[in-house]
């Protein structure tokens, strides 16, 4: 049976629009005739909300990472298996048995990559996070954009266990800042824990003690030592929760983190790295001599560690 060539051409045309938008995704999507100002055609009206939809189910984003809203919905969680283990996380590790399974039937895992942001400054929590690997890093955003890390979250901890008290909005913004895995439950499951476990609340509670207590060294060694000394403090840290000597971080973050120019953490890293304590290339920091590191650090990486023991 043939086909009559316009029908073909008809088929046609919104797939040759769809590729046009491919190759020039600023062109309006009205085909290869139109122009900057001129109305879309029939079959461009196709190929861009076909497009969109296509986007959409893909999970297509039309901002780099930096820009990219809050992941809810978008970082595809797994059944738990038993590659990923919710008992990785300490917190959840050291809940009684009938606490912890008031939790586990609602918990999924996932994984999220470096840069992805958690939650802004106002944002309601409506997941809560346990970490398994990775970290979390808690920054302080100022009007101007800038922002300056107050603490981070690791396997031992919890982001947003205060939304077990109740609804609660962030204060700061949560950014993945080494790729992690986690466990995940809604909001409104871990409240409902909450209110039948005194173990979960108390949970939420002394972990949010652990945070304040890390906010207020940070802004002390901040204010008071030098950046050579910060960075092996951060880069310890960092290392104590991915429980790996290499830790993959460009420049720049390690500036926002650290609340200093790039120049500084490029003429730090230098000096680190002459000493024989790291090796750094391409944003790859390899931790060579950990004694020597550990020379070299301010108290406060001690001071956290014995805080943090403390409050757990």
């Amino acid at each position: 049976m043939a086909v009559p060539i316009a029908r073909v051409f008809r088929l046609l045309c919104p797939l040759a629009d769809i590729f046009t938008l491919a190759q020039h995704p600023f062109r309006w999507p009205g085909g290869f005739r139109a122009k900057r100002g001129s109305a879309p055609t029939r079959h461009g009206r196709f190929a861009y909300e076909f497009t969109s939809r296509v986007e959409r189910a893909l999970g297509a984003y039309a901002h780099p990472p930096a820009e990219s809203a809050r992941p809810t919905g978008q970082d595809n969680p797994l059944p738990l298996s038993n590659s990923v283990r919710p008992l990785d996380n300490k917190l959840l590790a050291s809940l009684p048995r009938d606490d912890f399974e008031l939790l586990a039937p609602v918990l999924t895992a996932l994984s999220l990559a470096q840069g992805i942001v958690l939650a802004e400054p106002g944002d309601e929590f409506d997941h809560v996070y346990f970490p398994h690997s990775g970290m979390l890093s808690l920054l302080a955003v100022m009007k101007d954009g800038k922002a300056i890390e107050t603490a981070t979250v690791g396997r031992e901890g919890i982001v947003g266990g205060m939304a077990g008290l109740g609804l609660y909005k962030s204060l700061v913004r949560v950014v993945v800042q080494l790729p992690i895995t986690a466990s995940r439950i809604s909001a409104s499951h871990f409240r409902k824990a909450a209110d039948k476990s005194d173990a979960v609340r108390n949970l939420c509670i002394n972990f949010n003690e652990v945070l304040l207590s890390q906010a207020r060294v940070t802004a002390a060694c901040n204010a008071m030592h030098l950046t050579e000394a910060r960075f092996c403090r951060w880069l310890l840290r960092s290392a104590d929760r991915t429980a790996s000597n290499t830790v993959t971080l460009t420049q720049e973050l390690l500036a926002e983190m650290l609340g200093v120019r790039r120049t500084s953490v490029t003429e730090v890293a230098s000096r680190i790295q002459g000493a024989g304590a790291i090796s750094y290339s391409r944003g790859v920091i390899k931790i060579l001599d950990r004694s020597a590191l550990e020379s070299l650090v301010c108290e406060c990486y001690q001071t956290l560690l014995n805080q943090q023991a403390e409050l757990a």
